[in-house]
């Protein structure tokens, strides 16, 4: 809804502002089209989103298993489309049950594209190994009847309990902030940013390139040295 609203002109010119909105606890929604619409939307300052997320709430992960998989194994996306569905927006705040305590119980990350170096690439494929373990959990959850485990992660219970413990520090954080914060954003935000889409073969192929290299000891900085991308 807030896509439509902040692509309106005349919504626009009753909110100059632009449009805010705050999910919680939201499936996937749209491709990676709709990802970049709503990325550009974003960039003209019509449109900005917090989507707060439990780590283990399986709604969030939903629907999971089609288009990761075809981000390892290439040949089913082209064959399904899997790789084109289901992309999340905006700045994602992913609520954690615990923490260590020199880290926070929360983390802000924004979805960028495939421009990203082999460090930032590296942990986005090790949040999708995470994603996909928190979804094996939940499904462990319903083979084994606790569904009272499933329906509490998303629950609005455990999201104003986990909410309340950050408040202190999410209350110092404004949209504005984050969007403007060139350490979250990269330069997406720049009015004359062309997104760019990675085929999954080659996603594939640099993930595995990326492992080759873990596997042999290679520090992340000179991983990303040999990609020149330092």
């Amino acid at each position: 809804m807030a896509f439509f609203a902040a692509a309106d002109d005349e919504i626009i010119e009753l909110s100059p502002n632009g449009v805010v909105v705050y999910s919680i606890a939201s499936p996937f929604v749209g491709n990676w089209k709709w990802r970049f619409a709503f990325q550009e939307l974003e960039r003209r300052k019509r449109l900005q989103h917090m989507r707060v997320q439990n780590a283990e709430d399986m709604v969030t992960l939903m629907p999971f298993a089609v288009p990761k998989a075809g981000f390892f194994m290439p040949i089913v996306a082209v064959k399904t489309g899997a790789g084109n569905l289901y992309k999340h927006v905006g700045m994602r705040l992913k609520l954690t049950q615990d923490s260590k305590d020199s880290e926070l119980p929360y983390s802000i990350s924004y979805p960028v594209d495939q421009r990203m170096d082999d460090e930032a690439f590296t942990k986005d494929v090790q949040e999708t190994l995470d994603q996909g373990k928190n979804l094996m959990a939940a499904f462990k959850a319903v083979v084994t009847n606790d569904f009272e485990r499933v329906s509490r992660y998303h629950s609005c219970t455990e999201y104003e309990e986990r909410l309340e413990k950050c408040r202190a520090e999410l209350t110092t954080i404004t949209l504005d902030e984050l969007y403007a914060d060139t350490k979250m954003v990269g330069s997406m935000m720049e009015r004359d940013y062309m997104p760019k889409k990675e085929s999954l073969m080659d996603q594939a192929m640099r993930a595995m390139k990326i492992k080759g290299k873990s596997d042999k000891g290679e520090s992340s900085a000179e991983m990303i040295a040999d990609g020149g991308d330092e």
